[in-house]
Parts: C-alpha cells; sequence; structure tokens
C-alpha cells in the first residue's frame, strides 16, 4: 500500500507554476543553442533606456576596448582606446575618432566616424589599418550601435565589414566578414584608462 498523505502538508499554488515555468525556459535555451549552432542570426532587442554618456567596456580573450561618449544625447561624441591582448598593438584616439599610432615599429591608422546619431541608435565607418608580418591589413565596415537590455548594455554590429590584405610582393586580398561586440558601461563619466576592468 502506498504512504498515507500528510494531513498537515497544505499544497502551495506555486508548486504547479514553478515546474511549468521552468520547463519553458529550458525549451527557450536550447532552441537558441540550435539556432546559434546553424549559424543562423539570433535576433536581439534593443532598448531605448539609459544615455551614449559614459564609459562602455569590451573584454575578450584577443581584444580590450573601450569606448568613451560625452556630449548631447542625439548627437554624441565617441573616443575609442583599443589595446589588442596578444601583441603589443594599442592606440587611443581623441574626440575627433582618429588615432596615428606605431605598431612592429610601422605606422598604423584608425577612424571611426558617427554619421547618423539619435538618442537610441548610432550608425558610422570604421577605418583600421596596419602592418602585421610583412602584411598590409585594412579594415573598413559601416556599423550600428545600440542599447539592450537595462540600458547598461551597448551592441556594436558590423553591418558590412571587409578585411583586406596586401602581401610585400603586391598580392591583394579581400574578403567580407561579420563582427559584434557587446559592451557594458562601467561608469556614467569618462573614467581613466586604467580604472577600466580587465
Amino acid at each position: 500500500t502506498g504512504a498515507a498523505a500528510d494531513p498537515n502538508r497544505t499544497e502551495n499554488p506555486m508548486d504547479r507554476r514553478i515546474l511549468p515555468a521552468l520547463l519553458a525556459l529550458l525549451a527557450t535555451v536550447l532552441a537558441l543553442s540550435v539556432i546559434g549552432a546553424q549559424g543562423k542570426r539570433i535576433t536581439r532587442s534593443f532598448t531605448d533606456r539609459g544615455e551614449w554618456k559614459g564609459s562602455w567596456v569590451f573584454v575578450s580573450r584577443d581584444e580590450h576596448v573601450a569606448f568613451f561618449m560625452r556630449g548631447p544625447a542625439e548627437r554624441p561624441e565617441l573616443k575609442v582606446r583599443y589595446e589588442h591582448q596578444t601583441r603589443p598593438e594599442q592606440f587611443e584616439t581623441g574626440w575627433d575618432g582618429r588615432a596615428a599610432y606605431f605598431f612592429a615599429g610601422k605606422p598604423g591608422l584608425f577612424e571611426i566616424s558617427l554619421e547618423d546619431t539619435s538618442a537610441s541608435r548610432l550608425h558610422g565607418s570604421w577605418r583600421r589599418e596596419f602592418t602585421l608580418s610583412g602584411t598590409r591589413v585594412a579594415e573598413r565596415g559601416a556599423f550600428t550601435i545600440a542599447r539592450s537590455g537595462d540600458g547598461r548594455w551597448l551592441l556594436l554590429d558590423f553591418d558590412d565589414l571587409r578585411l583586406g590584405r596586401q602581401s610585400a610582393d603586391g598580392v591583394v586580398q579581400e574578403r567580407s566578414t561579420s563582427r559584434s561586440w557587446t559592451f557594458r558601461k562601467v561608469s556614467r563619466r569618462v573614467v581613466r584608462w586604467e580604472e577600466l576592468p580587465r
């Protein structure tokens, strides 16, 4: 015979809700994993919450990038600090978005420009040129920036990024690639590079 039910136990209505909710969440996570594994772009939600002004940081195994923003919400100014994690390449732009630097004794160039701006979206262009192991590398592309979540996440998506390589013998190769970076806001003010999380 089965054990008798405890007459003193009161059923909590939440017990019947938690399991279906957990199963639904698990199904969503699995579906997104399958979509990502198939190489399809996952639609992300954007928000008007938050503001551009402040310091934003992106850190990966290879790159450490900071966006510093100031000025009015509809037309912010952008300054960039870039540091490669595995090779001695680093630069910092002025508020004009330009930086001339040297990498391995060779001149490098970086330019970023905001061309169509609003309080919730930024569109612009990106240009980066440097020499690596005798090969001249050039990145050029257009991008879109938007905030996400609670307004303290920033999504940088390259709409069209072209990567060109010119070897020492003059052979040029070019291909189109995609890149997306997710920044998080670390301060509402423009902080020093040394204050940023690594």
